[in-house]
């Protein structure tokens, strides 16, 4: 007599070839995708080069997680370095101007999160009424360091800069948790005593640099596709930009 199928069957309990692959991919797949935080694209600048760029920047995290490392060192230490050299020009004209920069100042204190915008090509202007062929461009940090000293800081609230980035902190959370996951197994099968095999440990590494990335830009807006578009700058300021500023691609103004 045939006995009738049962509903459901158990996974084996030992490690298939399937669930390594499926945990290994998935960890990479996730670490890469969700680490690289791009800047802002240039205005016109065509899909296939965004996606190009993207592209680009996701095979050097696979192949070579550590140029990505040090790209998120370096831009750590100048995201710091800006907000101090910020910091230092508000204090300053605040206390020479108090009176007369009493309606030009910003009224939300700049943060790591700002000084990443800002170093991500986050802020454009309108200059189609002084320049013939391009219409929008990019303020680079010194454009807006020059300004600052000026007495003219730009202010943009923190839940603005919220708003333009695609990824929150649960998100980043769900990545980590994955990591932890495949971490633990990975201690696990050590203690026992049971070999690892090269994807693991391939795995295990980019691993390490997402969660050591994840600190570096913690604080930096991710995947954000349109630049805010400063109104509020002086024309004066904005003319000189244009005249003395090397265009390169079109992107902005160049120091």
């Amino acid at each position: 007599m045939t006995e009738p199928a049962p509903a459901l069957v158990p996974d084996p309990s030992g490690r298939g070839t399937w669930s390594l692959l499926y945990s290994c991919v998935l960890t990479l797949t996730i670490c890469v995708w969700s680490c690289i935080h791009l800047s802002v694209p240039a205005h016109g600048e065509p899909f296939w080069s965004i996606q190009g760029r993207k592209v680009l920047w996701l095979l050097a995290a696979l192949f070579a997680a550590e140029l990505v490392f040090l790209a998120a060192f370096q831009q750590s230490c100048l995201a710091k370095s800006f907000l101090k050299r910020l910091e230092e020009l508000r204090e300053l004209h605040v206390e020479k101007h108090v009176q007369m920069l009493e309606n030009r100042m910003s009224q939300h204190k700049f943060d790591l999160a700002y000084a990443y915008y800002a170093l991500m090509s986050s802020f454009a202007v309108d200059i189609s009424h002084l320049h013939n062929s391009i219409e929008r461009a990019t303020l680079t940090a010194n454009g807006l360091l020059f300004l600052a000293q000026e007495g003219h800081f730009i202010d943009l609230p923190p839940e603005s800069i919220e708003d333009h980035s695609k990824a929150n902190f649960f998100t980043k959370t769900l990545v980590c948790i994955q990591v932890l996951w495949v971490v633990g197994q990975a201690i696990e099968r050590t203690i026992a005593g049971y070999p690892l095999c090269i994807l693991e440990i391939h795995t295990l590494v980019h691993a390490f640099c997402a969660l050591v990335m994840y600190s570096l830009w913690a604080c930096k807006p991710y995947d954000i596709q349109r630049p805010t578009l400063v109104q509020s700058i002086d024309q004066k300021a904005l003319a000189f930009f244009v005249m003395s500023s090397e265009w390169r691609l079109k992107r902005g103004f160049q120091s």
